[in-house]
């Protein structure tokens, strides 16, 4: 322990006038990533705290952006320190200013015994709030909740994280088709009758950077969640709120290819707002206030954010954050250990009333007009038709890299492309031919013109390996005359998909 004492003439003086070694950053962190002390004062670093007399002073360094760190010294009545706790070498405690409010410290003494001989030096003065706060622990300690359904959940997102980079997707931003692939939500296919992806969809994720944010926020907001619900509840409420929010991201866009688990963890944080204002559970009014003070500011920031960029499904947020929100005030219950076990009946009613919302905002899914019909049949069609060119132009290009490395010779080139490229835009201008569209409908022209555009694609591919094979010129400007005509049809295509998808 640390501890240094002034000398003095007699006992009472000593325990007067003691200082103790301290760090206002907790220990072992970074020089990048320190847990600073949040207070207007703005401490750094080692320090020390001192009781001279019926003073308390604390000595240290301030930071200051952008420019080193300078000497500070506080100084305030031993009478103004209030709520003083000790959680092992962390001591932290409260100073009351002259309007009221009052100055969080956090410090970290060298061991736990300085640090609870430091709280005993202190005033053990206590707040209302802070003692609803230690009241509500000491409650929540004494459900031996545990928390088990997080670490479950978070590892079955980093295991399918892994596998679908395993598999092949780019671990940074891995594409739209990798994720369609595992089970992403993509609407043409989830409406088309694949409705298991509503669920999949919740634990695959765009990138390494997206599932460590998503991870990050569950892991601190979730805990709580988990242990005021309990585990079988808490598993509920993040099913239906995920299931939610898929359901959201179909209803605003049909179209969407969505993936994350963004929508449960709004869902979470919603359904711990319900819990905290839900007057049957007991909340304390301070805890209360912080916690539903805390989650609105998240919710306000992460929905503004949503709006400014694009590419993040807020859809997905919002009606994750309602269902868990509905579901959260219908699953809550007191803290209580004994009220808990005579509230049982209420999982069973949460799982019954989410699967009949879940199944009501399924119907104008499945009831579509028309149109979004035919937008959706499109979408499937073109997807599938997607997946088909990929392969007959990656072929290409791998045949065009042995022929610029002349390790085939023009002849093998155009045997090769007759025989493994063509085939591939066969059967990519076969499923084309099998999407049903009405014609009536805008995407009808679209597909048509589509249509034209592989005819005179596929027409050009064949001539061009045939001259490459054959050493036929005449033939090699008929396929030059084919591939310019394509490339006009390929640019009204794309204009026109731009339009309708």
């Amino acid at each position: 322990m640390n501890l240094s004492t002034s000398e003095s003439s007699d006992a009472s003086e000593t325990a007067r006038t003691s200082s103790f070694v301290i760090s206002f950053t907790a220990p072992g962190a970074g020089q990048w990533f320190v847990a600073q002390s949040k207070t207007r004062w703005h401490w750094k670093g080692p320090g020390q705290l001192g009781v001279e007399g019926s003073d308390v002073v604390l000595r240290g360094r301030r930071s200051r952006t952008l420019w080193t760190s300078a000497p500070q010294e506080i100084r305030f009545p031993a009478g103004d320190v209030i709520d003083v706790a000790v959680a092992d070498r962390r001591v932290s405690f409260a100073v009351t200013q002259s309007k009221g409010a009052a100055e969080p410290v956090s410090l970290w003494a060298s061991d736990a015994q300085a640090a609870a001989a430091i709280a005993a030096m202190l005033p053990q003065a206590q707040s209302e709030h802070y003692q609803e706060h230690k009241a509500f622990a000491q409650t929540l300690a004494g459900l031996n909740a545990r928390v088990i359904v997080i670490p479950a959940l978070i590892g079955i997102n980093v295991a399918a994280f892994v596998a679908v980079t395993l598999g092949g997707a780019n671990f940074f931003q891995p594409s739209g088709n990798a994720l369609i692939s595992w089970g992403s939500n993509f609407g043409p296919l989830t409406l088309g009758g694949q409705w298991w992806r509503l669920f999949t969809s919740m634990f695959l994720h765009f990138g390494i950077l997206h599932i460590l944010l998503n991870m990050w926020a569950f892991w601190n907001i979730g805990p709580l969640a988990e242990r005021l619900f309990g585990s079988r509840r808490f598993l509920v409420l993040y099913v239906f709120a995920g299931l939610c929010g898929s359901e959201a991201s179909l209803l605003w866009n049909p179209a969407v290819n969505s993936a994350g688990a963004s929508g449960a963890i709004f869902g979470v944080l919603g359904g711990l707002l319900a819990f905290m204002l839900n007057p049957k559970t007991k909340i304390p009014a301070s805890v209360s206030a912080s916690q539903r003070n805390s989650a609105l500011a998240f919710i306000a920031y992460n929905l503004i954010n949503g709006v400014s960029h694009a590419g993040i499904d807020n859809a997905c947020h919002i009606g994750g954050l309602i269902g868990g929100l509905a579901m959260g005030w219908l699953l809550s219950q007191p803290l209580d250990a004994a009220a808990r076990q005579r509230s049982s009946p209420g999982l069973l009613t949460g799982i019954c009333t989410g699967a009949i919302v879940l199944f009501g905002l399924s119907w104008p899914l499945t009831h579509m007009n028309p149109e979004k019909r035919a937008h959706m049949e499109f979408s499937r069609g073109f997807y599938f038709y997607s997946l088909r060119e990929s392969v007959a132009v990656e072929r290409a290009k791998n045949l065009q890299t042995l022929l610029s490395n002349h390790q085939i010779s023009d002849q093998q080139w155009g045997q090769r492309t007759l025989a493994e490229v063509l085939p591939e835009w066969n059967l990519a201008a076969g499923t084309l031919a099998q999407m049903e569209v009405p014609s009536n409908s805008t995407y009808y022209r679209a597909k048509s013109v589509l249509a034209d555009y592989l005819n005179h694609f596929q027409i050009a591919v064949r001539d061009a390996a045939v001259a490459m094979r054959d050493g036929d010129t005449n033939k090699e400007q008929v396929a030059n005359e084919e591939f310019a005509e394509s490339a006009v049809l390929q640019k009204q295509a794309i204009n026109l998909l731009r339009a309708n998808l």
